[in-house]
């Protein structure tokens, strides 16, 4: 568990470009460590998380904010992420986040 927090610690962006759900751990534990997340637009989960206020990135601008050296968040979004992150602990439970994220699974395999 060291190595995977040590993991987020250090680095700036994290990168998803698949349209299938997967490694929704790791997207909250970058949100939690002030990552910022760049996921497709075909994602649902990009949706999901931009629907409950979250700051996430679109892969298609990830060349652009790597040459304008935007790569990293703003302590004011990292704080945004936070508030996000609480927010969504307030309006599910384990077990409601966990159904939802069925449901989102369920649509992309439609």
């Amino acid at each position: 568990i060291k190595g995977f927090e040590n993991f987020y610690r250090e680095i700036d962006a994290f990168v998803l470009n698949g349209y299938r759900q997967m490694a929704v751990a790791n997207i909250l534990t970058a949100f939690q460590y002030g990552v910022k997340v760049y996921l497709n637009k075909r994602n649902l989960y990009y949706h999901f998380l931009l629907n409950n206020g979250f700051l996430v990135f679109n892969v298609d601008d990830l060349e652009k904010d790597i040459r304008g050296n935007t790569i990293t968040l703003t302590k004011e979004q990292i704080i945004h992420n936070h508030k996000s992150l609480e927010d969504l602990s307030e309006k599910f439970s384990t077990s409601d986040f966990v159904d939802a994220i069925k449901m989102i699974i369920e649509k992309s395999d439609n």
